[in-house]
């Protein structure tokens, strides 16, 4: 049998003060060296390399620590990338199988995390997508920054504890970046399966946004398709891809009917809305 490797925080907890910073015009630069640094170590390993967290968005206090986002084919595969690492001053500090096999290294200083994710998962999206918000809104960058200056000033067991905390408005901004995504659409009709998977990235995501909050979903967002062979599993395949990127909803699909229709059931915490029906005509 093989070793059993570590899972969790390699080496376990560690007690650090939560300091903020004001927003250091230099970070950016300072990213873009570590980058070619990780760049140069990884070769074709490496898929995407992404500036995260609060240093990458300008304006924003922040812990003075530079958060990286390395996209592989494989994360689970360490021998592919972590040596390489380790080789230019980084150590693993992070392995879980259970969160899409997500790895973090630091540098000794620990001034520097560099996550790791296999191409492909949600989570990869969802980090860019509340940067961006952060960077394009100054409401939500507000709001971000006044809820870390508050939870910076208790004590906390660890970083990590500190990051739970921050799930809330985490969210809340991850729900205000989908519904701003929505398109201009009135209406949608005679869609494909295939105008469904091409739609994942905004409509869906953001009729679903405008269910929690409660904001007038007419009639028109009813989408009916084609009847097609593959049209119940693309739907299932869809809706699949959104509960990983909204896991505070709960979507029911309803089985083809006498009628020949499928039905969507979308329920958010503050209400259920049945605005996707008469999927399949």
């Amino acid at each position: 049998m093989g070793e059993r490797l570590e899972t969790g925080l390699i080496g376990g907890i560690e007690k650090r003060e939560i300091v903020l910073a004001e927003y250091d015009p230099a970070w950016p630069a300072l990213f873009e060296l570590l980058a070619a640094a990780v760049r140069a170590a990884l070769g074709p390993t490496l898929l995407r390399i992404e500036h995260v967290g609060s240093t990458s968005v300008p304006g924003l206090a922040a812990k003075p620590i530079i958060d990286m986002m390395a996209v592989v084919t494989d994360s689970a595969e360490e021998a592919r990338y972590v040596p390489q690492l380790v080789a230019i001053g980084y150590a693993l500090r992070v392995r879980e199988p259970d969160h899409f096999e997500h790895r973090m290294l630091r540098t000794a200083a620990r001034d520097v995390h560099l996550h790791v994710y296999s191409a492909g998962v949600s989570e990869i999206d969802r980090t860019i997508l509340f940067r961006d918000q952060l960077r394009r809104n100054p409401a939500d960058r507000a709001r971000y920054e006044q809820v870390k200056r508050r939870l910076a000033a208790r004590d906390w067991p660890d970083m990590n504890t500190y990051a739970e905390a921050k799930s809330e408005v985490v969210e809340y901004i991850l729900r205000a970046a989908v519904s701003s995504s929505m398109p201009d659409l009135p209406f949608a009709c005679a869609l494909t399966p295939q105008d469904l998977e091409a739609a994942r990235g905004s409509l869906l995501p953001g009729l679903v946004a405008r269910a929690i909050h409660r904001e007038p979903i007419v009639h028109g967002f009813r989408w009916t398709f084609a009847a097609g062979r593959d049209t119940l599993s693309s739907i299932t395949e869809v809706v699949n891809a959104e509960r990983r990127c909204c896991p505070f909803l709960e979507f029911v699909i309803t089985v083809p009917t006498s009628d020949g229709t499928i039905g969507l059931d979308v329920r958010g915490p503050q209400g259920t809305s049945e605005f996707l029906e008469g999927l399949c005509a």
